[in-house]
């Protein structure tokens, strides 16, 4: 059974594509407390969007999500705009859920 490390090295990745801001880098943190998983609940987590994709429910499905957004962008599947207009609306909603 696979399963994934929801760590994700995102400082390389986030400063080539907008260098004119400053990014929070949390894989020192990532590294030292990695949350595991297994591909079945991964794939349940990525999937999950009973109030919309952006909407999360736990800490696991926000870095699920998150891993898999920027997969899709390191693969290609999807370009830095929408990368980074996605990924702003998934970490504010994840910010702002208990507001």
């Amino acid at each position: 059974m696979q399963e994934y490390l929801l760590t994700y090295y995102t400082k390389p990745v986030i400063s080539t594509i907008i260098s004119f801001q400053t990014v929070i880098c949390l894989t020192p943190h990532a590294l030292e407390n990695p949350v595991e998983v297994t591909q079945e609940e991964y794939d349940k987590l990525v999937h999950m969007k009973e109030r919309g994709w952006s909407h999360c429910n736990s800490k696991e499905e926000f870095l699920a999500k998150l891993h898999y957004l920027r997969g899709g962008l390191t693969q290609g599947k999807i370009n830095e705009i929408e990368f980074l207009e996605r990924e702003k609306k998934l970490v504010i909603n994840y910010w702002n859920r208990g507001s």
